[in-house]
């Protein structure tokens, strides 16, 4: 028995329809790896997202606390040299008080209480005494 022409139109229809049924489902088998690579790689960026983000967090912290030691430190340096200030001050004070060529005023200059024309050599044989006075 030959085969009528729209019987065999029809096996052809099928053949074509099956290749094509074929292609879609190898067509969807990619996409659906593709897409679960895709999802791996979405999975895989958030933990690196949250690892960054975890490390950043205690560089802040690390960073934060850093800052205040400084500050105190730099409180207690100004508080030094507010101290040393007000120390500087007073000698300042005192040496002004004491000398009043500080001041603006003149001072005679200092005279040696010996000088060489006073030194008096004594003779060798005599021996000195010294008075204290009473």
């Amino acid at each position: 028995m030959a085969a009528t022409p729209q019987k065999t139109a029809i096996e052809e229809a099928n053949r074509q329809l099956n290749g094509m049924f074929q292609q879609m489902i190898e067509q969807e088998k990619r996409y659906k790896t593709e897409l679960h690579e895709k999802e791996q790689e979405i999975v895989r960026l958030h933990q690196l997202h949250q690892q960054t983000e975890q490390r950043l967090k205690g560089a802040l912290a690390a960073a934060e606390e850093e800052a205040e030691r400084l500050r105190a430190v730099a409180m207690e340096k100004q508080k030094s040299a507010a101290t040393l200030e007000r120390s500087l001050a007073e000698i300042v004070g005192i040496a002004q008080r004491a000398m009043p060529s500080a001041n603006g005023h003149p001072q005679p200059a200092a005279t040696p209480l010996i000088t060489p024309s006073k030194v008096v050599k004594l003779p060798s044989s005599e021996n000195p005494t010294f008075s204290t006075g009473e």
